[in-house]
């Protein structure tokens, strides 16, 4: 498996745990559905990744994994998530709003950005030495 899969892995999981466990702070009618999402999101992370196991890198398309923009995103949208769900906490919000703001939405965003390193595999691929 390539590393780039095995990353996309990972993310999808810890992804679809921050949904699965803390849409269980939010009502029945909108726990379901959130918990349905996350796992419809990493069936499709899934599905990228086996699509995509053999993909090639065009020639000359190289450019570092954390170079890129929505890799540089995604510790900062999931810090910000969880700075205004520890304010929410901190001001008194119930614990349906943290749980939504600090849980499932910093999972929604791990699994989009697994989604989106599996299916932009050439955007992210590292070059390799030319052979001399």
């Amino acid at each position: 498996m390539k590393q780039q899969n095995f990353g996309s892995l990972i993310g999808a999981v810890f992804g679809l745990v921050y949904v699965l466990v803390n849409a269980g702070s939010l009502p029945l009618e909108l726990s379901l559905p959130a918990r349905l999402l996350g796992v419809i999101a990493f069936v499709l992370v899934l599905v990228a990744v086996g699509r995509h196991r053999t993909a090639r890198p065009p020639a000359g398309a190289s450019r570092p994994l954390l170079d890129l923009p929505p890799f540089r995103w995604l510790g900062a949208g999931i810090a910000g998530f969880g700075v205004v769900g520890l304010a929410l906490a901190a001001g008194g919000a119930g614990q349906a709003p943290v749980a939504a703001v600090g849980g499932v939405l910093p999972g929604a965003l791990l699994l989009l950005a697994s989604w989106w390193g599996a299916t932009h595999q050439h955007l992210t691929a590292r070059r390799r030495p030319a052979a001399e």
